[in-house]
């Protein structure tokens, strides 16, 4: 008998299917007349499940909305970082360099778009036109930003990107 027939034999054991009965009935309430047990629900506990099923809806509602939301910052961000990283990869003076931006577009609308690049330029003159480059696209998007550079300057690279 495999592990399939032992489940399905204890299933019709528990509910009575397989001619197998309980030994023993339910038992009256003792003091209380079988007339007296309510099986009405009163208007108070009708009212508490009516509220914890609207509660229960406000939250799912919410939930929703704030997945929504996310989704939505999640997919700019990302529009943002691709339009900076092809301004990058197009320049014919930075497209050599591995350089990378990262953005990430804050919970609350009021506060600035917070924009990473990163990489390796071997002077400083690339650099900042790395970083003006990305400020340029950035604010082409029409929101606030702070950008983060994590642009290192290598001059060994000259030899190395040449």
């Amino acid at each position: 008998m495999n592990w399939i027939q032992r489940l399905a034999l204890f299933g019709m054991a528990l509910t009575g299917t397989g001619g197998l009965a309980w030994a023993q009935a339910q038992a009256p309430t003792p003091g209380v007349p079988a007339d007296a047990r309510p099986d009405v629900i009163d208007a108070s506990t009708g009212f508490v499940l009516v509220s914890a099923i609207i509660l229960l809806l406000l939250l799912v509602g919410v939930g929703v909305k704030l997945y929504d939301l996310k989704r939505k910052r999640e997919q700019d961000a990302a529009a943002l970082q691709a339009r900076i990283s092809d301004a990058l990869m197009v320049d014919p003076i930075l497209s050599p360099f591995p350089l990378t931006p990262t953005v990430r577009i804050p919970l609350w609308g009021g506060k600035p778009v917070m924009i990473e690049v990163s990489g390796v330029v071997p002077g400083a003159g690339l650099r900042q036109a790395a970083v003006d480059l990305a400020l340029r696209e950035a604010l082409r998007h029409g929101r606030t930003c702070r950008l983060v550079d994590r642009i290192a300057v290598d001059p060994s690279m000259v030899k190395r990107a040449a």
